[in-house]
Protein backbone atom coordinates (compact mmCIF):
# COMPACT_ATOMS: atom_id res chain seq x y z
CA UNK A 1 0.00 0.00 0.00
CA UNK A 2 1.35 3.28 -1.04
CA UNK A 3 1.57 6.20 1.96
CA UNK A 4 -1.25 9.26 1.31
CA UNK A 5 1.33 11.31 -0.05
CA UNK A 6 1.42 9.00 -3.27
CA UNK A 7 -1.78 10.94 -4.63
CA UNK A 8 0.19 14.44 -4.23
CA UNK A 9 2.92 12.58 -6.14
CA UNK A 10 0.77 10.95 -8.65
CA UNK A 11 -0.54 14.41 -9.62
CA UNK A 12 2.69 16.10 -10.05
CA UNK A 13 3.89 13.31 -12.17
CA UNK A 14 1.07 13.92 -14.54
CA UNK A 15 1.85 17.23 -14.56
CA UNK A 16 5.45 16.18 -15.48
CA UNK A 17 4.37 13.64 -18.12
CA UNK A 18 2.28 16.67 -19.75
CA UNK A 19 5.49 18.57 -20.20
CA UNK A 20 7.25 15.85 -21.70
CA UNK A 21 4.47 15.56 -24.10
CA UNK A 22 4.93 18.85 -25.31
CA UNK A 23 8.83 17.98 -26.01
CA UNK A 24 8.17 14.59 -27.22
CA UNK A 25 5.48 15.18 -29.33
CA UNK A 26 7.08 13.52 -32.24
CA UNK A 27 7.36 9.95 -30.45
CA UNK A 28 4.19 9.96 -28.53
CA UNK A 29 1.60 10.79 -31.11
CA UNK A 30 -0.74 8.61 -29.36
CA UNK A 31 -0.97 10.99 -26.13
CA UNK A 32 -2.71 14.23 -26.52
Amino acid sequence: TRPPRAAKERRHEAKANRSNVKRLRGSKMDVD
